[in-house]
């Protein structure tokens, strides 16, 4: 049996929630075939690339290879170059970790459909990105054998929006989260960290692009509520990530906000100093309007640290009250009120850090590609 898989997001060079997703799953499906002979001796595996293979293609196990698939045209990868790889090899089984399927596609393919957002947002995306999705979704639904979402919450949007009739087809799967979040920190390496990225502490923080769907503008002015009341206790607010779409709105808050000097905004940062910039925050925010799950929660609950979040969307998942503090993502009110919270009342906050490091354990990136597995080969 050959399983084909779409890792041209895998091996991006800056990754972001869905590039993570797949590239941790494939390193775990890695280990799965490194300690498992009987795996290695059922099923091949090949990832597709667009880009020439890097260093993090490297130690394959045995029966995987990396095909970069490197013809004409350089856009539409996964409508031209992928579909035409499909007509003449195509794999007993193709999956698919981030949202399009080709439009050649052998019948056994799997899709993860992360969510549906442009349904309850359309506001947050272009016109071609609300279109471009949605069609995507709809296709898979039609085509693929299955489809894996990363919460129970996006496959209900996707049954309620596009028919009961395929709630059987879907597979909720929760993602999970490296070790690295949850070790203790050098206190050196962490001031190290924070110094290469102008970052002073105590600072909020909030993992995420720059756009409408995350309400960076709000939580911006929230921050500035926050600030007036706690000039000592909250020195910066950090935003980690790339301006996306409605970003106007955001740039707009930061240039009205008197504390304009005290957001920080570092842009992409390198994988390996998230867990320091992480740990050492005062509170994590992530007022999201929708997410198919959340990974930065869960990354800071690991690290334990106070998370101040959406009452909506998913999160609720990842874990209960007395675990996050949930707030109303379209209220900039209420996303003050969140970090006042964390930041006055220490049990609940003391509280909330046990639990989050507790509920935490429950999440693993092997969980996750065991059950990814299970449900790309019908088991």
């Amino acid at each position: 049996m050959i399983l084909g898989i779409d890792a041209s997001r895998a091996y991006a060079p800056q990754k972001t929630g869905v590039e993570w997703y797949a590239y941790f799953v494939i390193e775990a499906f890695k280990k799965m075939w490194q300690t498992n002979p009987e795996l290695h001796k059922k099923i091949q595996v090949i990832l597709y690339i667009n880009t020439p293979a890097t260093s993090e293609c490297n130690d394959l196990p045995v029966g995987w290879r990396v095909k970069h698939l490197h013809w004409p045209p350089k856009k539409y990868w996964t409508q031209a170059r992928l579909s035409l790889e499909m007509l003449f090899h195509a794999p007993d089984i193709l999956w698919i970790p981030a949202h399009v399927m080709p439009l050649i596609h052998p019948k056994n393919t799997v899709m993860t459909v992360h969510d549906i957002s442009a349904i309850e947002f359309p506001q947050s995306y272009s016109w071609f990105e609300q279109w471009y999705s949605l069609w995507s979704v709809r296709f898979a639904l039609k085509y693929a054998r299955h489809i894996i979402t990363p919460s129970a919450y996006t496959k209900q949007q996707i049954t309620e929006f596009f028919g009961g009739v395929y709630e059987k087809k879907i597979t909720p799967i929760a993602h999970g989260y490296s070790p690295e979040y949850a070790t203790k920190k050098d206190a050196a390496e962490t001031n190290r960290v924070l110094k290469k990225y102008g970052i002073q502490q105590p600072y909020i923080l909030t993992i995420g692009r720059q756009e409408y769907k995350k309400s960076t503008a709000r939580l911006i002015q929230a921050f500035t509520e926050v600030r007036n009341t706690y000039p000592q206790t909250v020195r910066q607010l950090v935003c980690i990530g790339k301006p996306g779409y409605g970003y106007e709105a955001v740039q707009q808050a930061i240039d009205t906000s008197p504390y304009k000097q005290d957001i920080l905004l570092p842009g992409w940062v390198e994988q390996n100093d998230v867990p320091y910039i992480l740990s050492a925050a005062e509170v994590f925010v992530f007022p999201s309007l929708s997410e198919g799950f959340g990974i930065p929660v869960l990354e800071a609950i690991a690290s334990g640290v106070p998370v101040v979040t959406s009452e909506q969307s998913s999160m609720a998942e990842i874990a209960e009250d007395n675990t996050l503090c949930f707030v109303d993502p379209l209220s900039v009110a209420s996303i003050a009120t969140g970090m006042f919270t964390m930041i006055d009342d220490a049990p609940y906050r003391t509280t909330c850090i046990h639990n989050g490091q507790e509920r935490a354990k429950q999440f693993s990136w092997d969980a996750t590609a065991k059950r990814t597995l299970s449900a790309l080969i019908g088991e």
